[in-house]
């Protein structure tokens, strides 16, 4: 029957070795890798023996997702002594040169993007505005500052609550950060490079590489970000399909922070709270025509942006390495 696949069986196989699978299938032991690493895709390529397929839009987008809530509070109700201050959260965003960290860790893989919605061509700004100086004047008006600053040292400056009104003056901006070392190398240097970037800024950032399981986890098992034991974390995610609605709705409407008496509502781990998206979420849910359904999808970006309790930085595509015995 010509429209059907011509193959009698399909074998899967866990490998966690990322060298082992790419040497079986560049041999032709295996025929199909999925979501190899950048490094790992570019030798397949060279091979000669492995066609290497990438989506086209990019899916993936790399985020800084930030806990707007107290952190080991396990609830949403006590803000973060920091980053519940719209001002910071403006600030981080200026620090992070965006095409820096996509050359330095990543090699121009990524693509930079303000949103997540970059395909529905939401008017949003087009570029990452990297802007030092105004992340410094932010921080300084929200009462974060450099205070007595040594010139001869080599280290960058911390700064200081000095009437941020949330916490004792004197105390030091330091912010712990979780990514997940299932990604690989490139990741970790990107933390790295955040970290850097943030420094510059005087803010100290104390970064941890887990496995996704332990970051992800369970309320049960005490998950990093479940029990919002974080204050800014480092990851990827995206959706499948046209309709993003559903991931939406899970990671940012107000009614999916998860609590101690719903640990399952939602995987809001930002604990951001916009009244409005509630509303906005329940339109979307309904029937509506498609390009009222955009419409709302692009306020949905819009706020976002706007309120940043995450902060796109790059859209990667997926991957897939297809030994070029496979046709068709």
């Amino acid at each position: 029957i010509p429209d059907r696949p011509l193959v009698d069986q399909l074998i899967f196989i866990i490998e966690p070795d990322p060298d082992l699978r790419q040497r079986n299938l560049i041999r032709g032991n295996n025929h199909l890798d999925l979501w190899p690493d950048r490094v790992s895709a570019q030798r397949m390529e060279d091979s000669g023996t492995v066609n290497v397929l990438r989506t086209d839009p990019a899916r993936y987008v790399l985020r800084l997702v930030l806990n707007l809530s107290e952190p080991g509070s396990a609830g949403p109700s006590q803000p973060h002594p920091v980053l519940a201050n719209p001002q910071v959260r403006q600030a981080i965003y200026h620090a992070i040169d965006v095409p820096f960290l996509n050359s330095e860790a990543f090699g121009n893989w990524g693509r930079p993007v303000e949103t997540e919605l970059f395909q529905l061509d939401c008017d949003l700004p087009p570029f990452h505005d990297y802007n030092p100086g105004l992340a410094q004047a932010l921080l300084d008006d929200a009462g974060w500052v450099i205070v007595n600053p040594d010139p001869d040292s080599d280290e960058l400056p911390i700064r200081q609550c000095q009437g941020c009104g949330t916490v004792e003056d004197g105390t030091p901006l330091v912010l712990q950060s979780y990514t997940y070392v299932e990604f690989g190398e490139d990741m970790e240097k990107a933390h790295d490079l955040v970290e850097l970037l943030l420094a510059e800024a005087g803010i100290q950032l104390e970064h941890h590489v887990v496995e996704g399981g332990v970051l992800w986890d369970t309320w049960q098992n005490e998950g990093i970000e479940l029990r919002g034991n974080f204050d800014l974390n480092l990851w990827d995610n995206g959706y499948y399909g046209v309709d993003p609605t559903t991931y939406l709705t899970d990671l940012y409407d107000p009614r999916s922070i998860p609590t101690r008496d719903n640990p399952i509502a939602g995987l809001n781990v930002s604990r951001y709270r916009n009244p409005d998206l509630a509303d906005i979420f329940d339109a979307l849910h309904s029937p509506i025509p498609d390009n009222r359904r955009r419409a709302l999808l692009c306020e949905v970006a819009l706020t976002l942006f706007q309120d940043k309790p995450i902060i796109p930085l790059l859209a990667f595509p997926d991957l897939y390495g297809v030994h070029i015995d496979v046709q068709g």
